[in-house]
């Protein structure tokens, strides 16, 4: 609610004696110098607050996105292999592989996709052994340590809630 003049000086002021503090409460910075403070207090983002949060931030993002892509195609194989579409399986396992073979920059020069998120065709093949194994109570797939937690946890859930399951539901 204050004016925004007002509210950069605040800021500023706050990065000029406590420093720089993320949402949760943890120092991201320790206090600033007169000009960084002067800056933020008139609108402009320090480049040090810039280096510290909005860079891990936006690399964050960007390893979030190709795991997305990635999951996206093993998700297209798995469909792929339930309905039996070889044709479709084929084309979605090189569409992966070439995808896998594309490099990204990074500060240390340039990496394949592939090797830093481990696409070869051993990790495709044991994903898909995974994900199209008979072992997945209610559809899911369950760490074989957590299994008798998850579906005491689920039936106690469907009982609670009047919902009658089918025997075998759950394969041992």
């Amino acid at each position: 609610m204050l004016p925004t003049s007002l509210s950069n000086a605040l800021k500023g002021f706050r990065y000029y004696t406590e420093g720089s503090i993320n949402k949760r409460g943890d120092m991201i910075m320790e206090p600033m110098g007169l000009v960084s403070a002067f800056s933020a207090g008139v609108g402009l983002k320090p480049l040090s607050v810039y280096v510290s949060t909005d860079v891990p931030y936006n690399v964050n993002k960007r390893i979030r996105e190709i795991d997305n892509k990635k999951q996206g195609y093993l998700e297209k194989l798995e469909k792929a292999s339930k309905l039996g579409d070889v044709d479709t399986f084929i084309k979605v396992r090189e569409e992966l592989l070439e995808y896998a073979d594309k490099e990204i920059t990074t500060p240390v020069g340039r990496i394949k996709i592939g090797e830093y998120f481990n696409i070869t065709p051993s990790s495709i093949s044991k994903s898909l052994k995974i994900r199209l194994s008979r072992d997945k109570p209610y559809g899911m797939y369950v760490n074989p340590r957590y299994k008798d937690l998850y579906t005491n946890i689920v039936e106690k859930q469907f009982n609670d809630r009047g919902i009658e399951f089918a025997e075998g539901m759950v394969e041992d």
